[in-house]
């Protein structure tokens, strides 16, 4: 079997006969893009992902994101930095965004079909590219011209790094906790201290900046959320002309160890302990969760499509590995040979079982970014439905698809019996790496209550009920076919 991390045939059926992508190029803000380039851009992607980031997996996971107690410095696995090199040659990230900030100017349907392939192929590598394009982003939004040509800039072209840093001890889910303070100096800047804890890429030797965005609390704000503001806190201070300056005053205490996604570090942060860390105000004081929900709805999204393609390049394998596979006579005729374990019922059944949530929840994730392209290309009322969808379908995605993944790569286990347990085949690593998805950003518990009260309850039902009626578009649709 050739590709073993997702199915690009029913990629293919989902973006043109479930949702005829190519219809977005009758509007404007697509018009320069075709069907020819869509699927011209799908097949280098699938080629670069199988080519050199799926060969990285296997290594990156036994060496592991390595932290240095005496620099206080994480090497990546040594074969990350020839894969990054050539993704940041692809220009890759900035595939979805403007022209204007160096993109590209694709629809988020086509960037969010890479990405599945991008995560199948290096789960640990591309998870630290989207935490930069998601810090890219917030300083577009809501960055001043000044921050925009600092940080942004880089960013978009994957030179520098970029991280979410929201969590501390105490302040995990209850984000209204955080006690990292914000002290004003006298030329604008904020002098920050603090410690934050589960950072993803929080620390490493990919790029030679970091770009940090953190929550916290500016002296003399509000207690609870209503107190935040977000900060723009780089590893190295960036000079007038664009050079890199001194170092800023954070350090890496430590990192984690997990279960999974070894090759991601997992950063304790310290913030000011020499009370000289400089931050930047992003966005207006005390609005810092509303600016940062702007990057965490984007990163929900990313979560939904990695947990699908642990999912995908786990069904794939086992279909692989069970075609393969010589054990036991057939049920189905009398013979005195042993047959590929794909032939027995059971078998079947848990691969039918897989495919079945597999390609749903591909469907659905893509069905979202479709929303969100459609809520670019349209107005008034039409826009006000299509953004409805995609702030009641984002919980969902994260949440469903990461729930379904630690159950599709336990059957992928199941398939393989006892090899499957073991690190001989890819079975295990894919079923230790998708259980963080049902954690970070915001656990499924947090999507629930986020799912009910806001979007449903709040709502009245209304996205809810629109959601319906084009589900019985569908199936009225449907019952048309011979």
């Amino acid at each position: 079997m050739g590709n073993l991390l997702v199915d690009e045939r029913d990629q293919l059926f989902i973006l043109h006969e479930m949702l005829g992508i190519e219809k977005l190029c009758d509007s404007p803000l697509f018009a320069e893009h075709s069907t020819e380039l869509f699927d011209m851009v799908l097949k280098e992607a699938h080629k670069f992902a199988a080519s050199e980031l799926m060969p990285t997996n296997s290594i990156a996971d036994q060496e592991g994101a390595i932290y240095d107690s005496d620099t206080h410095s994480v090497k990546v696995p040594e074969c990350y930095h020839h894969a990054y090199k050539l993704f940041l040659e692809g220009s890759w990230i900035a595939m979805c965004d403007s022209p204007e900030v160096g993109g590209q100017g694709f629809p988020l349907t086509l960037g969010s079909a890479v990405s599945e392939i991008f995560y199948a192929g290096s789960f640990c590598l591309y998870g630290a590219v989207e935490l930069t394009h998601g810090v890219a982003k917030l300083i577009e939004v809501f960055g001043t011209e000044e921050q925009k040509e600092k940080f942004m800039r880089k960013l978009y072209a994957a030179e520098w790094m970029g991280t979410m840093d929201l969590t501390e001890s105490d302040a995990g889910s209850d984000l209204g906790a955080i006690k990292t303070k914000a002290v004003k100096n006298a030329g604008g800047s904020y002098l920050i201290s603090g410690t934050k804890i589960f950072n993803s890429a929080g620390e490493h030797d990919l790029t030679e900046n970091i770009i940090h965005m953190i929550l916290a609390r500016v002296e003399g704000d509000p207690p609870g959320t209503r107190g935040l503001s977000v900060f723009i806190v780089p590893k190295f201070l960036v000079n007038d002309d664009g050079s890199l300056g001194e170092r800023n005053d954070i350090i890496c205490s430590g990192t984690e160890h997990k279960m999974g996604i070894h090759a991601l570090s997992t950063a304790t942060l310290n913030f000011g302990d020499n009370g000289k860390c400089i931050g930047y105000l992003l966005g207006e004081q005390g609005k810092g969760m509303r600016t940062m929900f702007h990057m965490m709805n984007e990163q929900r999204l990313l979560v939904g499509l990695e947990a699908l393609s642990q999912s995908s390049s786990a069904f794939l394998n086992a279909v692989d590995y069970t075609k393969n596979r010589i054990q036991g006579k057939s049920v189905h005729k009398q013979s005195d040979s042993s047959v590929p374990i794909i032939q027995h019922p059971d078998v079947k059944r848990m691969l039918l079982w897989m495919k079945v949530y597999v390609e749903g929840c591909r469907a659905v994730t893509y069905f979202t970014s479709y929303c969100i392209d459609q809520t670019h290309v349209t107005e008034g009322e039409e826009k006000s439905r299509w953004q409805g969808l995609v702030d009641l379908l984002i919980p969902v995605v994260k949440a469903y698809n990461s729930d379904r993944s630690w159950e599709v790569t336990g059957t992928a286990i199941q398939c393989a019996g006892g090899y499957g347990y073991c690190s001989d085949y890819p079975f295990e690593r894919f079923a230790r790496d998708c259980k963080i998805t049902s954690i970070f950003e915001g656990t499924n518990g947090i999507q629930a209550i986020d799912l009910v009260f806001r979007k449903l309850i709040r709502n009245k039902l209304v996205d809810f009920e629109r959601l319906i009626s084009e589900i019985d578009k569908t199936t009225a649709e449907a019952k048309k076919i011979d």
